[in-house]
């Protein structure tokens, strides 16, 4: 499924994760 999605656009879908969740729910590293 994923095979046309490469690195810079998973970077994006967490970028866009962390503004709709907020960086509170998400571990911290």
């Amino acid at each position: 499924m994923f095979g046309n999605i490469g690195f810079p656009e998973l970077l994006i879908i967490l970028l866009i994760a962390l503004l709709i969740f907020g960086p509170r729910k998400l571990p911290e590293v």
